[in-house]
């Protein structure tokens, strides 16, 4: 995880990549988010200045990763969340982008996820306990979605809902407002979403 402080150490050279930036800037301007904002909460400055220097303040992870192996991570702000994800979800996401954006645009009340921004950080880092071994060069790939959950309203559950039943039921031993329930919670809830 090239978030963790101990990785900044043998980190020699860090490179920021911004996919798409004005496809994404247009469909954060149409969510009513300023550009300079969102530069300062999850721009290239905010992160790898506070990765070289081991100090990750500006972000937060979350307390545990995804089932897929995804890491999230919360701005320092609380307005966005970023998800790492895998080259083959980032094929998908970069592949998705024209459609994403013309329904964004055509669906302004759309109740899809928020993409805000796709990146990666390439990062040269020499192995651990060498000083002068082969350095090795990781690209780390991330999605930034607004945080839905950053609301001045108390939420009293929360659903993470892919519309599948399988392994989709949260342990009641972790029911807890801070634990998203999943599909089966839902139904057995008798919940529904009125749009």
């Amino acid at each position: 995880n090239v978030f963790d402080s101990t990785v900044s150490k043998r980190v020699t050279m860090t490179r920021f990549v911004d996919y798409a930036p004005m496809v994404f800037q247009r469909i954060r301007q149409s969510f009513g988010i300023n550009h300079d904002v969102y530069m300062r909460s999850v721009g290239p400055e905010q992160l790898l200045g506070n990765m070289v220097l081991g100090n990750l303040s500006s972000l937060s992870e979350l307390s545990s990763e995804g089932k897929s192996g995804a890491f999230f991570y919360y701005t320092a702000d609380g307005n966005y969340m970023l998800k790492t994800v895998t080259p083959k979800e980032y094929l998908l996401l970069k592949k998705m982008l024209k459609g994403y954006h013309d329904h964004i645009f055509s669906q302004p009340g759309t109740l899809l996820v928020r993409f805000l921004g796709l990146h990666c950080l390439s990062v040269r880092k020499t192995p651990k306990g060498i000083s002068c071994g082969k350095a090795s060069i990781k690209k780390l790939y991330f999605v930034v979605m607004a945080n839905m959950f950053n609301t001045p309203f108390e939420i009293h559950r929360r659903y993470d809902l892919k519309g599948s039943w399988i392994g989709r039921q949260t342990p009641p031993e972790k029911y807890d407002p801070s634990v998203a329930l999943k599909d089966v919670d839902f139904q057995n809830a008798n919940e529904c979403i009125r749009v």
